[in-house]
């Protein structure tokens, strides 16, 4: 058996990781999801998870945060190299175009945070490496 697929989700909207929680249970319950709701404790995660080698497979993250925002774990995770080609994705309730260039600028995925959990889903699955619905196909930014 191999390695899991883990995703680190870092929010500190409590509801928001719970949302994300029972969005990945549906799409995949083999998935394993990391969660943290400050994002010095997410990093701590990461370097554990660097020295134990189950790096995730891919990045969430939450742009508005105190103390460390969004951009701010961003750029802390691009300066490690294990962690600089690990893919993420803001989510957010932002709808800035700031917060949107930024997002085009680092090369990463935007989602603002949908109200339904339908669509969250749907959200999700299309950040998944690897794991893209085939109706979406084409359809992705």
């Amino acid at each position: 058996m191999g390695k899991p697929t883990i995703i680190l989700h870092i929010d500190d909207d409590t509801d928001d990781l719970e949302l994300v929680k029972e969005a990945f249970t549906e799409i995949d319950p083999s998935l394993v999801l990391w969660q943290s709701n400050k994002g010095e404790d997410a990093l701590v995660l990461l370097q554990q998870s660097k020295e134990s080698g189950n790096l995730p497979a891919m990045i969430i993250l939450d742009m508005n945060m105190p103390p460390l925002n969004g951009k701010d774990i961003l750029l802390e995770i691009r300066n490690i190299p294990e962690f600089a080609a690990i893919p993420v994705t803001l989510f957010t309730t932002s709808t800035s175009v700031n917060d949107k260039e930024f997002a085009h600028r680092e090369g990463i995925r935007f989602i603002t945070k949908p109200s339904r959990q339908a669509e969250l889903i749907e959200r999700l699955k299309s950040t998944l490496p690897g794991y893209i619905d085939s109706s979406l196909r084409g359809k992705l930014p």
